[in-house]
């Protein structure tokens, strides 16, 4: 019986082929965009999954709550943390601190910037990640050794042995030879923890006082615990909360810091907690492709749906004789269901291929490096997909065809639905989530632009950002002897040093005023150029002048943000309202520029040239560093910027033959922030026209039914003297009803959807109507394009061939 199912589904698919190609077409396409995003998806909710003790494995979370207007939750806790812990709890088999830093790595004559993670030696047992060379028990006993990925040893060491090697790094202001101790596995992507380089986490001491690593107000590492088998997460949070409360009372008020445990597995799509060594994703994404691709398949079902009941007619006899021949519901259920998951496997092997095929551009768009991994759990989806599919797009055709009466049959009386209600009905879903796609796609695309265009309140264009890579000491000298260098350059407008800028993480410094609030501010030391070299404009005051002395010691520049939360008519001369900190006075105001990402509103901002204005008032930093010349900024003049560029390189390795010289544009810098959005609204524009083309295939179809159907009718028309544009009109109302009843249903769902999503930004579009009726008169252009095909075809045909035979 099987088998004859199988021969009658293949029968039907050579003789039906323009019905077939339709189907697979459609059905390929929804399963190989399914497939894609499955792999996307597979990578971002497997995070750390690999590691075999990830169930027992969690990183701490320091909950501080500031005041009853202000909380923060922190993925960095205290350096002491770890060791208080594991000496006072039994239940915690071991822990892992965790804490990285740029770094100068030099083998031979080579030398380039890495970032390195340093690490107790305990990682390597509680995490999975295995060494290709090298004992893990013992590899990072020894401060003065480092463990390297298969990468950097291929990078630093080519073909030779890595292991006994000596690599030269500059951590701070500090430079020592390391003993390469093993050779680790490249670190999977889908991991929370990514490294290149593994150093001792005793060689913190070249980065902080043996103060600053004591301090428990300073935080700097995260702080991994792996649980005994039985261990409550609940319970062992609260103990260790007690334990160290008498710690943390020595720096916050009693009470206010509060331990939570977070599942190792939870830490890659949790964006709730501030800081972590590597960048988390939102569940959302996930969830909108995962969404879209669903769409997408969807209606490649219901086009299966509409051609299958479009063609029921020409099956009646088949019905009706297999009826009358004894067969019953179940048995002609089945041979439909069988129809259609054939039809099903056969576009799942194909939507196999063109998944291997468009991959590459698939992971250029997502940002990731995603591959197909033929193990039980795929091959399980892929059998999985190709039954649903099949299941789903033939389970009315399955269902209704079945229960028809065979006299009916045979007679050719057969009728889907209410007067072909069913047809319009999925007619209408089609396009509903077609035009909800388009209207998604327009407003995602204006938003991005937006962001791009925004006036940020500085000049963005034609700046270089160089990171020195040095201790503070060395780049401060480093700025000073770089500017000095260009100065006389026609090609260089200004040069600047900063500890943070625009689009990277700036301090959030707090403390306490003087009526005992607790408030904050951004905050970051420049030098006195950076105002003139981010073109910042001054509203009220002056900037920073090397000719006036006491400015290093007293000045501070800040917003009109902060101007306004602190209520200042008249704010030069003001202070920040703290007896703590040290003598200083406002100068200058700013205009609000956009220091952080538009995701959020413009923060207070206080800069100073030095930290002594802010000394003895700060109670906690978070974010960025406050001070340092971290960042060099160099606006570039008129002229050939390949020239330029190749100055600022030659000059470098002149004044810091030493430092390797990496530099970037602000202008890519800031483009970055919005990568994710700008690849949804790319991934948006593509879903939604594969949506309207497969919605078309169906229409197309469908209205070729209505034609032949209709022939002998249309020949009557025609015969009376109905002219072509008559024909086309008769054909194209019904459906262009559908077209305009989609959008009815679409422009309340896809206002919602997009409301929701611009309440990211703190700074976006309005939606405008426009946008709704541009896409509903898009969808109905395409709509007509598709009709209009067959209709003319119809209405053009002789008219004696139609009634021949009447």
């Amino acid at each position: 019986m099987f088998k004859n199912y199988l021969k009658i589904a293949f029968r039907n698919l050579v003789k039906y082929k323009g019905h077939a190609f339709i189907n697979l077409v459609g059905l390929s396409t929804g399963i190989t965009v399914c497939l894609l995003v499955y792999l996307f998806v597979r990578h971002e909710w497997t995070f750390d999954r690999f590691n075999k003790n990830a169930h027992r494995i969690y990183r701490v979370i320091q909950h501080e709550r500031k005041s009853t207007r202000s909380a923060h939750s922190f993925a960095e806790t205290p350096v002491p943390l770890g060791p208080t812990l594991k000496q006072h709890h039994p239940e915690i088999v071991d822990f892992a601190r965790v804490a990285t830093s740029q770094a100068i790595v030099r083998r031979g004559a080579n030398r380039f910037q890495e970032r390195v993670h340093l690490v107790d030696p305990s990682l390597l047992s509680i995490f999975t990640f295995p060494l290709l060379q090298g004992d893990p028990q013992t590899a990072l006993q020894d401060p003065g050794s480092v463990v390297v990925t298969e990468s950097m040893a291929m990078k630093y060491f080519g073909d030779q042995p890595a292991l006994g090697q000596q690599l030269n790094i500059q951590l701070g202001s500090e430079r020592r030879d390391f003993v390469v101790s093993g050779v680790a596995r490249d670190v999977p992507r889908n991991s929370s923890i990514r490294f290149d380089f593994l150093l001792s986490f005793e060689n913190m001491k070249m980065l902080m006082s043996e103060r600053a690593r004591n301090h428990w107000g300073i935080i700097v590492s995260e702080t991994f615990l792996e649980l005994a088998p039985r261990a409550q997460p609940a319970t062992v949070a609260e103990r260790i909360t007690a334990t160290v409360q008498d710690y943390y009372n020595q720096v916050f008020e009693p009470g206010l810091v509060q331990l939570f445990l977070q599942p190792l597995t939870d830490i890659h799509l949790n964006p709730t907690y501030e800081g972590g060594s590597e960048p988390v994703s939102h569940p959302a994404y996930s969830i909108v492709l995962g969404s879209i691709a669903l769409l997408i398949l969807l209606i490649a079902c219901i086009n299966f749906t509409i051609l299958t009941t479009g063609r029921c007619t020409y099956r009646a006899c088949e019905i009706g004789v297999r009826k009358v021949l004894g067969a019953n519901r179940a048995q002609l259920r089945r041979q439909f269901w069988g129809e259609a998951t054939f039809l099903s496997v056969l576009a799942t092997a194909l939507a196999v291929g063109l998944a291997e095929l468009f991959l590459p551009a698939f992971n250029r768009l997502s940002g990731q490096q995603l591959s197909f991994q033929y193990d039980a759990i795929s091959l399980l989806v892929l059998a999985g997909a190709a039954g649903l599919v099949g299941l789903v797009a033939g389970s009315y055709p399955s269902l209704v065809l079945s229960r028809f009466s065979p006299i009916a049959a045979l007679r050719g009386q057969l009728k889907v639905g209410r007067e072909g209600g069913l047809q319009q009905a999925l007619v209408v879903t089609q396009f509903t989530i077609s035009i909800a796609l388009i209207i998604s796609t327009f407003l995602m695309l204006s938003q991005v632009r937006y962001l791009r265009s925004k006036d940020l309140g500085f000049d963005k264009e034609q700046v270089v950002v160089i990171r020195p890579g040095g201790s503070l000491e060395e780049n401060a000298r480093l700025l000073e002897r770089f500017r000095n260098a260009l100065q006389h350059q026609l090609s260089i407008l200004s040069v600047a040093g900063s500890a943070t800028t625009v689009g990277q993480p700036w301090a959030k410094v707090g403390y306490t005023d003087t009526d005992g609030l607790y408030r904050e501010f951004y905050s970051a030391v420049v030098d006195y150029d950076y105002i003139k070299t981010m073109k910042l404009n001054i509203v009220a005051g002056r900037g920073f002048s090397r000719e006036v002395p006491s400015d290093l010691r007293e000045a501070i520049v800040v917003n009109e943000t902060l101007v306004k939360e602190y209520g200042w008519e008249s704010p030069i001369g003001q202070h920040l309202p703290s007896q703590n900190f040290q003598p200083h006075r406002v100068i200058g105001v700013l205009s609000d520029f956009n220091f952080q990402s538009l995701h959020a509103r413009i923060k207070p901002l206080v800069l100073a040239l030095d930290t002594a204005p802010l000394r003895g008032g700060i109670e906690n930093i978070d974010g960025g560093p406050l001070m340092g010349m971290n960042v060099i900024s160099v606006r570039l003049g008129p002229g050939d910027l390949p020239q330029t560029l190749a100055l600022l390189e030659r000059t470098w390795k002149e004044i810091a033959p030493s430092l390797p010289f990496q530099f970037s544009f602000l202008d890519d810098n800031l483009e970055q922030q919005y990568s994710t959005e700008v690849r949804l609204s790319k991934i948006a524009s593509y879903s939604a026209a594969l949506a309207i083309v497969i919605a078309c295939l169906g229409l197309f179809s469908l209205v070729a039914f209505a034609a032949e159907r209709r022939t002998k009718e249309i020949g009557i028309r025609k015969v009376l003297g109905a002219t072509v544009t008559n024909v086309v009109a008769l054909l194209s109302k019904d459906f262009v009803k559908l077209v305009l009843l989609a959008n009815i249903i679409a422009w309340p769902v896809a206002w919602w959807a997009m409301n929701k999503w611009l309440q990211n930004f703190a700074y976006r579009i309005s939606i405008e109507w426009w946008v709704f009726v541009l896409a509903g008169i898009l969808a109905l252009a395409i709509a007509l394009v598709t009709v209009s095909t067959q209709a003319v075809r119809a209405a053009l045909a002789n008219p004696v061939e139609s009634l021949r035979y009447e």
